[in-house]
């Protein structure tokens, strides 16, 4: 139920998306071009009780479109890294949610809340060679990391460090070591949908079905 949408204007391709049947907000998507990006959202779990709140206020009193509505009107309508990060920074959200864009050898994870960035992680000159994120705000010791219930492996694990064992002892960094941990069992989370490796330098589009654990087979490449 899941497919690669390429939107184009006058012939010519503006951006693509994953996408899913039916669905028309997105998800993941890359525009393409020398300082084109690509955009990824993650679950960011409200941080205190209100949060729920304030979301259906915001979606039902305010009528502020869903984050995916508005992700997809950004790619198509801005060209370019700086000012794709300032709109996916400021734009109003109905909640909270991670929102992870790369460029060309440049890349930020933005935490959003609803009205703004909560806190930022780059990827820059003093940074590792990646940033990583999975549904936690771990620079500020979430406790509910120790809880995900998405875990392959189980409550108590976290799928982010092992991603971190994982490129940490990599000699170096390519696509075909990004899948690999992607389907790792300590890395994977047993409600993915898709996931999609993009690199816009390089116009790379590889989006795949996850490793099936059940059915004893590996992840499916769809493009």
């Amino acid at each position: 139920m899941t497919y690669t949408g390429v939107f184009t204007k006058g012939g010519k391709e503006v951006f693509r998306a994953q996408m899913i049947a039916g669905y028309s907000a997105i998800l993941t998507g890359m525009r393409m071009g020398s300082n084109g990006y690509t955009i990824e959202i993650n679950t960011r779990f409200a941080s205190h009780l209100g949060d729920n709140g304030k979301m259906f206020r915001n979606l039902f009193k305010e009528k502020r479109e869903v984050s995916g509505w508005s992700k997809r009107k950004i790619l198509e309508t801005i060209d370019n890294y700086d000012d794709a990060v300032e709109a996916f920074s400021s734009t109003p959200y109905a909640s909270s949610e991670y929102n992870i864009v790369a460029g060309v050898k440049k890349g930020v994870i933005l935490a959003r809340d609803a009205d703004g960035v909560a806190f930022k992680l780059p990827l820059n000159e003093s940074s590792s060679d990646y940033v990583l994120m999975t549904n936690f705000d771990y620079p500020w010791h979430d406790i509910k990391e120790a809880f995900d219930p998405t875990s392959v492996k189980g409550i108590g694990h976290s799928r982010r460090k092992d991603a971190q064992k994982l490129l940490d002892a990599a000699p170096v960094l390519t696509p075909g070591l990004l899948f690999d941990v992607l389907n790792d069992d300590g890395v994977m989370a047993k409600d993915t949908i898709f996931q999609v490796i993009m690199n816009v330098e390089k116009g790379l589009w590889n989006a795949s079905l996850p490793a099936c654990v059940k059915c004893g087979r590996g992840a499916q490449v769809l493009v």
